[in-house]
């Protein structure tokens, strides 16, 4: 797999703040699945993960305006399925996850 430079980061996070969506598709594409992999090794459930990973791109478009490009776009990513008003990641809910009704696979495209 080849490593994402952070000026390619950089560039995706201008893109997104100016709701380039050719940049979000491309950040979408280049990330999808280390991401995955991340959600994956904590949720060790994949209809989990795929919902972490929705939520995680919903709410980076949601919050695209606000995006700080000299700040770590990577980081931004990996961290809000873990932040306290993101709870994909949160041990309720892997929990809820791994015991409860299974939700449905949210693979954007």
């Amino acid at each position: 797999m080849q490593s994402i430079s952070s000026e390619q980061f950089s560039v995706w996070s201008i893109g997104l703040q100016q709701s380039d969506r050719t940049a979000y598709h491309a950040l979408f594409q280049g990330m999808y699945d280390p991401l995955y992999r991340y959600a994956w090794s904590i949720t060790k459930d994949s209809d989990a993960a795929y919902d972490v990973l929705q939520d995680v791109f919903l709410k980076l478009w949601q919050v695209r305006s606000t995006i700080d490009p000299d700040r770590s776009l990577k980081a931004l990513l990996y961290q809000s399925g873990t932040s306290s008003d993101a709870p994909p990641f949160s041990s309720s809910w892997q929990g809820r996850c791994r015991g409860g009704p299974q939700r449905g696979r949210g693979r954007l495209h």
